[in-house]
């Protein structure tokens, strides 16, 4: 069942500056962007068929055709993964980059990564909780009920098995916010950036969700990216909410001296 209408979808208010947006597959044209190794992203090249036999040559040669056709189709050119560049985190943008660049086959291997950057160190600071952990795996397990998505699908996988390999349940923000570089080992440790939310701010100066598997659809990926951008605002908008402001009044001592042009 396809969602409402996703105009809008950055509300209550867009505190994320910029997006980053990894698609990760396989390519059977090289698309706008250039296409980087990833060794997590395992896509079979398809095998010849036996050739049966034909009574004429020109059945066969009709066989022929539509193998190979069918081989250009399923053979991949480009395995791997395209990242974008820190683009606008509105729906426009992200719907271009992911329409113009998304791979011609995905699988289970296949992970849809989103970065995001903020304008105030300190809602990036908000983040660093379990709390935003919890927030974004409920909130997409919400989204993909609405969305319709069969319990085959790869993303129902990410968002129930707590130990997922490529993004676990787990909290290690501040072992990872200092990382300066990747870590493709770093599984089981207290940095471990498989994680679903990697905070990679020594890196990139942003934070990654990596629950998203790839979707069937572009439009699709576009509404799950922005999806979690919305879960995101949300999550900074209540946080906001909780705080309490104070007002402390100091009262001033039975003397004044004055130093620097400074009442003290």
């Amino acid at each position: 069942m396809a969602i409402d209408s996703i105009k809008g979808r950055l509300s209550p208010k867009n505190r994320i500056a910029l997006a980053g947006i990894e698609l990760e597959g396989g390519w059977n044209e090289h698309p706008p962007s250039p296409v980087v190794h990833d060794g997590s992203v395992k896509i079979p090249q398809p095998s010849t068929k036996k050739m049966p036999t034909f009574e004429t040559n020109e059945a066969a040669e009709v066989w022929i055709k539509a193998e190979r056709e069918r081989l250009a189709k399923l053979t991949m050119i480009a395995i791997g993964e395209v990242v974008s560049p820190p683009i606008p985190a509105e729906e426009a943008s992200i719907t271009k980059f992911i329409a113009d660049n998304y791979p011609t086959r995905v699988n289970d291997t296949c992970g849809l990564h989103v970065h995001m950057s903020f304008t105030h160190k300190l809602n990036y600071q908000r983040l660093m909780t379990p709390d935003f952990t919890k927030a974004m795996v409920e909130g997409l397990k919400v989204w993909a009920a609405q969305e319709g998505l069969k319990e085959t699908h790869p993303l129902l996988a990410r968002l129930y098995d707590a130990n997922h390999p490529h993004c676990a349940h787990v909290y290690c923000g501040e072992a990872q916010s200092m990382q300066t570089s990747k870590d493709f080992r770093s599984r089981g440790t207290a940095h471990s950036r498989y994680t679903a939310i990697n905070y990679c701010y020594s890196q990139h100066q942003t934070v990654e969700c990596r629950l998203l598997a790839m979707m069937d659809t572009p439009e699709q990926a576009t509404r799950a990216v922005l999806e979690v951008l919305n879960i995101t605002n949300r999550l900074l908008a209540k946080v906001r909410a909780k705080e309490l402001k104070k007002v402390v009044r100091v009262p001033p001592a039975n003397k004044t001296v004055s130093r620097f042009r400074v009442t003290v």
